[in-house]
């Protein structure tokens, strides 16, 4: 074999392996409806935001939107209702180490990841977890901090 036809057959395999790892890195197909959701993720954000007032009684919640299903591209996805914290919770716990010291136990009871950082932009700071149904629960913090939490669903009417 030439070593044009050697670099052409790498080219194809490498590209295979690109498209697939694309594939397995995908969020994965809605595998609940909106009831089922509901049902799972309400309680999820209710024991958050529980463990937050009592750990940091000084931060006020409240919801900030409705819980809805909203059109995602192609899909329809079920988003509990915002909260909305004031003052800052980073701020106030020091940091989101002492945060995830009081969530972490509560998402993993929920079947969910432990939190991880997040790069946000105009001067955001923030946390994510997921897991395996494609929800994610996101905190982001600046001057106030805003937790959402959302899933995928099979409804085809958002």
């Amino acid at each position: 074999m030439t070593p044009v036809p050697r670099l052409a057959a790498a080219l194809i395999v490498t590209a295979a392996l690109v498209a697939l790892s694309g594939c397995a890195a995908s969020d994965p197909s809605p595998s609940m409806d909106s009831a089922a959701a509901a049902e799972r993720y309400e309680p999820v954000m209710d024991d958050v935001v529980a463990a937050l007032e009592q750990k940091y009684p000084d931060i006020a919640w409240s919801d900030d939107d409705e819980t809805r299903v909203v059109a995602d591209g192609d899909r329809c996805t079920f988003v509990v209702a915002t909260q909305r914290g004031e003052p800052s919770l980073q701020e106030t716990a020091g940091g989101w180490d002492a945060v995830a010291d009081v969530i972490n136990p509560v998402l993993t009871s929920h079947d969910l990841d432990s939190m991880s950082e997040q790069k946000l932009e105009g001067g955001w700071t923030g946390v994510a977890s997921r897991d395996d149904s494609g929800a994610t629960l996101d905190i982001s913090d600046k001057t106030y901090t805003l937790i959402e939490l959302s899933v995928p669903v099979t409804d085809t009417d958002c």
